[in-house]
């Protein structure tokens, strides 16, 4: 089976809500500002059409707030006063200390 789908109770399939497709896909209706999008599964035996609905509940509670910090702590200080260009090290790049925790945790699980 598809990794980033499951079977819903009615035998159909879903793209499930914690995978970065749907993330990615919230993000583009927010962005754009549209409601709808048509994420379409293709394979050499068969093609789903899903419709897919901006979740404003899911953007607040889930997606908006992250992206804010993200924006804050790590794209904001880097456009204000930018390291990295300037010796061109990876090591210049700030990195927030939370950031830092779930990089370690992400490598301790893998």
């Amino acid at each position: 089976m598809l990794q980033y789908c499951r079977i819903d109770d009615f035998g159909k399939i879903v793209l499930k809500k914690e995978h970065n497709y749907y993330y990615q896909i919230m993000g583009q209706l927010r962005v754009t500002g549209r409601n709808v999008c048509y994420f379409v599964i293709h394979t050499n035996q068969w093609t789903d059409i899903q419709i897919i609905h901006f979740d404003n509940e899911f953007w607040e509670s889930t997606m908006f707030n992250k992206l804010k910090i993200f924006y804050l702590e790590c794209l904001l200080p880097e456009i204000v006063d930018p390291l990295y260009g300037k010796r061109m090290l990876i090591s210049d790049i700030r990195e927030p200390e939370h950031i830092l925790n779930a990089q370690n945790k992400k490598k301790k699980i893998n």
